[in-house]
């Protein structure tokens, strides 16, 4: 009777021992999943800002180099352009939502931009006049993240 008890006693301590492991592992490779996630997330944010910026700062300024504050396009910028058809900087305000997944090995992150102008001499004060700064903001979000990803660059001009 006795070794049955200290069997079974045994027993139950080897289950709680092996669950503790089984759940620290499986918490440390969702951490390690979400980490990986976050990297992704900012190379995807980082790539959209690189791919916005090298379109022209406003579409007045590729026919007229010397365009006036008051010749750039007006606020409130269009929205609901899709990606591949931003053909300058404001054209990414409001973009549809992107589903950006074949450069992240298929991880389907949503994208999406928010672009106002900026104080030409304080880059962190938003205008509701025509400048040429332009603040892009990227946002990335996927149900792994704890927040949606924000990344903020500004473009100037000339």
């Amino acid at each position: 009777m006795n070794q049955t008890l200290l069997a079974i006693f045994a027993l139950a301590v080897v289950t709680l021992v092996a669950f503790n492991a089984t759940r620290d592992r499986t918490q440390r490779e969702m951490r390690e999943m979400r980490t990986e996630v976050e990297v992704l997330a900012t190379a995807a944010g980082l790539d959209v800002l690189a791919q916005i910026g090298a379109t022209p700062f406003d579409a007045v300024t590729v026919a007229n180099p010397a365009a006036n504050r008051s010749d750039l396009t007006p606020l409130p910028f269009p929205t609901g352009t899709a990606f591949d058809d931003i053909a300058d900087v404001d054209d990414a305000h409001g973009m549809a939502p992107m589903a950006y997944s074949s450069e992240t090995g298929g991880l389907p992150l949503s994208v999406g931009a928010e672009v106002r102008y900026v104080s030409e001499t304080d880059l962190s004060k938003p205008s509701v006049i025509p400048t040429f700064a332009k603040a892009v903001t990227v946002r990335v979000s996927h149900p792994m993240l704890a927040d949606t990803l924000d990344l903020t660059q500004v473009f100037t001009y000339p």
